[in-house]
């Protein structure tokens, strides 16, 4: 019969998930009674995914959180259709763009 491959990676999560302040060289030795020969640095490996995964999803909450509490700025490419729309309307009443600049000009 043939030997039954084992997923040494989910068999170092499943002990972390159980005790994750467990010493790496602890680790080493009781997956080594289970018969699962790992080197110290694959455990080193698994657990920076695991720390990983988590901190980059606690950073992306932290951005999306501080991103829907900045204010909305509007740019140049911005403004909405309508207000340019009326901002040409009110050149024409105006008598031109020189006309709209001195307005803008005496409210400043």
């Amino acid at each position: 019969m043939a030997k039954r491959d084992v997923n040494k990676s989910d068999a170092i999560r499943a002990l972390y998930r159980g005790n994750p302040k467990l010493p790496v060289r602890i680790a080493v030795e009781q997956l080594a009674k289970d018969g699962i020969k790992v080197a110290p640095s694959q455990i080193y490996f698994v657990l920076g995914g695991i720390k990983g995964n988590a901190k980059g999803k606690a950073n992306r909450k932290a951005r999306r959180a501080v991103a829907r509490q900045r204010p909305v700025t509007k740019t140049a490419l911005s403004v909405p259709l309508d207000v340019l729309i009326d901002l040409k309307a009110l050149a024409q009443r105006a008598g031109g763009v020189s006309n709209v600049r001195q307005l803008v000009e005496v409210l400043e």
